[in-house]
C-alpha cells in the first residue's frame, strides 16, 4: 500500500459521522483544514474513484450543488463551492426565508481561503430537517486584509 494523502481529523471543526473527507483541490495542502470537506458523495466517501468536489478557479462566484436539494434521503448535502476575488476570507453564510427573516447561519468563521467549499445537510442547529420550500441563501465573504466584501444571494429550492 502507499500513502498517497493524509489528515488529522482532530485539525478539522466538523465531521460527520460515517462519512469521509475529500480533497477540494489534490494541490492544496494536507494539513490545512480548509482543504477538506464533508463528501457528499451518495456512498459517503469516493474511495478508488475522483473526488466529487472540486474547486475551479476561472471566475469569481459560488455554485450550490444540487439545486433544488432534495430532502428525502438521509445523506442529502448541499455543496456550496466558491470563488472570491479574496486570497483569504472571513466567510458568513446564511439561509433566509423569501420574506427576508434570517433562519440560520451555516457558516461563520475564517480567515479561510478565499476559494473553497462549504457543506450543509439542510438541518437547523436542533437536527430539525428544513421544510420544502425556496429560500434565500447569502453568501458574504469580507477580505482579511482590508474592508472590502464581495457577497452573493442565491435562491435555494429543498424539496421532497
Amino acid at each position: 500500500m502507499v500513502l498517497i494523502d493524509e489528515m488529522d481529523y482532530s485539525n478539522l471543526p466538523v465531521t460527520t459521522p460515517g462519512r469521509s473527507l475529500e480533497k477540494i483541490d489534490p494541490t492544496a495542502p494536507s494539513q490545512e483544514p480548509t482543504s477538506w470537506v464533508v463528501s457528499p458523495s451518495n456512498k459517503g466517501h469516493t474511495a478508488g474513484r475522483p473526488n466529487s468536489v472540486q474547486i475551479t478557479t476561472e471566475h469569481y462566484g459560488i455554485s450550490l450543488d444540487p439545486n433544488p436539494l432534495h430532502l428525502n434521503t438521509p445523506t442529502s448535502i448541499l455543496v456550496i463551492q466558491y470563488t472570491t476575488p479574496f486570497p483569504a476570507v472571513y466567510l458568513l453564510v446564511e439561509i433566509y426565508d423569501l420574506a427576508g427573516r434570517k433562519l440560520d447561519t451555516i457558516s461563520n468563521f475564517g480567515p479561510v481561503p478565499g476559494t473553497g467549499v462549504v457543506t450543509w445537510d439542510a438541518r437547523t442547529l436542533d437536527r430539525v430537517r428544513y421544510r420544502t420550500g425556496q429560500y434565500a441563501l447569502l453568501f458574504r465573504a469580507k477580505n482579511t486584509g482590508s474592508k472590502a466584501k464581495w457577497e452573493r444571494v442565491e435562491r435555494l429550492i429543498l424539496v421532497n
